[in-house]
């Protein structure tokens, strides 16, 4: 399991949320800034298993463009390492469900955080100058 501690910022996406609607046996009240785990449509993980997943949204508003039709805005991650967070780039969808219930739909906004980027290269100019270290020896 990775441990992603308490800094959802760096290792997030940027969401938006379909809720679905109360008449139709959606979520009554939004969870608003807080921790919200949800189980995501089944998807191939890194290793290729079939598997539905843990997913973090921490919902930072909400939206009301009709009166059945609720959009939340926020944050997401995966909560394991295997999970097919390769998947999490601009335009990408996927249901989410508590239990069996379905209760809405979530839409990639942002591909991954600048801070994710900068680990990224961080780690590479870390290789980088491993193997310049050993190729002089």
């Amino acid at each position: 399991m990775l441990n992603r501690g308490n800094n959802i910022d760096s290792l997030s996406v940027d969401v938006k949320i379909d809720w679905k609607p109360i008449q139709q046996g959606g979520k009554k009240a939004i969870p608003i800034n807080i921790k919200y785990y949800v189980i995501t449509q089944p998807m191939k993980g890194k290793s290729g298993d079939m598997s539905s997943w843990s997913l973090v949204l921490n919902v930072q508003r909400c939206e009301l463009l009709e009166p059945d039709q609720r959009v939340g805005f926020g944050k997401a991650y995966f909560l394991v390492e295997d999970a097919p967070s390769f998947l999490l780039e601009k335009g990408f969808t996927m249901n989410i469900y508590e239990g069996y219930k379905l209760v809405g739909k979530v839409e990639v906004l942002q591909l991954l955080q600048l801070l994710q980027l900068l680990q990224l290269l961080q780690l590479l100019q870390l290789l980088n100058n491993n193997r310049q270290y050993y190729y002089k020896r």
